[in-house]
């Protein structure tokens, strides 16, 4: 069901009061969040994949800090990213939490300890990659070779992946998931402005959006301020965004008219220019509500480029369009409008019938459960007093009475 009709929907179900649409949105939204958070549903299951980037020890010849310091001096910009970046100088890893204007100055993440003031073996580890900014977890990650046979890793807990030894390098076979700090979201819009040439979007107002992006772990950070541009004719629309060191930048537009980021591409090298020559129906994925914070470490240490596939479970994004449709499967639209009903009449203090519709939506969820497997059409019933529903991918098609 799409977003307006939910609208619509509720209404009929509360006809005595009259709510805004963004109210009604508020409801339906904290609905859906309900739903979602009760189990590993099926339907938010997505399959990722991400090439990893080799280790680097070329560009960066020269790491000098002192004795407690958190600014480390280098004597060149280093490959594309090192915001967030883990460097192994020496013997001991540091991270990089921030890069300065010159792209010759590294904040770390915790002051410098030895006494050594310069070192000159500085390797890039690129162990990070980023989960898909909707992604809670990693169910499942697998590493496939260039004829795209897949072996899994082994999933590792953070207290056993911090034995591992950043010297080594390989096929990765361990991996663990981590979070920290995402990239910090640009502190203006980007500029819009007619190319003069070209062929773009049809005429109309547009909102232009940007974010942050690393290129070889996949980060992206929320979105800065909406800029608006009117489009009278129908060139390519030029977009300058606002650059951040070494950090990639990626173009959001509205629909015409519209209101709602989607994706229309991303700058090749730092500090160019973008030209939009994409049309509504063209336009890509929802743009980020927040950052990136969860990543997949692996060990070893990836020394080339490996093909990393992983299973991962998603977070529905908030419903704003009015064709915007939830991710469960539409049979249960009435377990969302009883839960949107329910939370609509506890907000005016009616428990009576408040409840009434909570007892609808805990029914309801119950189906669902019952209804949902990993796998479908792999519905056995097992001998003795309970059943099982559903078998775990991997598991073998046999049954023990």
């Amino acid at each position: 069901m799409r977003l307006a009709d939910a609208r619509t929907a509720l209404k009929r179900r509360r006809s005595d009061r009259s709510y805004s649409n963004a109210a009604l949105n508020g409801f339906l939204n904290d609905a859906r969040r309900d739903i979602e958070s009760r189990k590993r549903w099926s339907w938010l299951r997505r399959t990722w994949s991400f090439p990893t980037t080799g280790t680097d020890s070329t560009n960066i010849t020269t790491f000098v800090a002192t004795l407690g310091s958190r600014v480390a001096a280098v004597d060149a910009t280093g490959p594309v990213t090192m915001f967030g970046r883990r460097l192994l100088v020496g013997n001991r890893v540091v991270r990089v939490v921030n890069v300065n204007s010159t792209g010759l100055a590294y904040t770390l993440a915790a002051p410098w300890n030895e006494t050594t003031t310069a070192k000159s073996t500085v390797t890039v580890l690129y162990d990070e990659l980023a989960l898909p900014l909707d992604a809670d977890t990693a169910l499942q990650v697998v590493l496939r070779d260039g004829n795209g046979y897949g072996r899994a890793l082994n999933a590792v807990t953070q207290g056993a992946a911090a034995s591992w030894d950043p010297t080594t390098t390989g096929e990765p076979r361990d991996f663990c998931v981590v979070r920290r700090e995402p990239i910090p979201a640009p502190k203006a819009a980007p500029a819009a402005a007619d190319s003069g040439a070209g062929s773009g979007p049809a005429a109309a107002t547009y909102l232009y959006w940007q974010s942050y992006v690393d290129k070889q772990s996949g980060a992206e950070s929320a979105l800065s301020a909406s800029v608006s541009y009117i489009q009278v004719g129908t060139n390519a629309v030029t977009v300058n965004p606002t650059d951040r060191r070494d950090l990639l930048c990626r173009i959001y537009r509205s629909r015409a008219g519209g209101t709602v980021p989607y994706y229309v591409g991303e700058t090749t090298a730092y500090g160019a220019l973008f030209s939009d020559t994409v049309e509504d129906e063209y336009l890509g994925e929802r743009g980020p509500e927040s950052g990136n914070e969860a990543f997949l470490r692996l060990w070893p240490v990836p020394s080339g480029v490996y093909q990393v596939e992983a299973t991962v479970l998603v977070r529905g994004v908030d419903l704003s369009d009015d064709n915007d449709r939830p991710l469960f499967p539409a049979v249960f639209d009435d377990v969302w409008l009883a839960g949107a009903e329910a939370l609509m009449l506890e907000a005016s203090d009616e428990q009576g019938r408040a409840n009434a519709a909570r007892q609808r939506v805990q029914a309801g969820i119950k189906r669902m459960m019952d209804q949902d497997t990993v796998e479908g059409s792999r519905r056995l019933s097992v001998g003795g007093r309970g059943s099982f529903r559903g078998i775990p991918v991997g598991y073998p098609d046999v049954i023990q009475n």
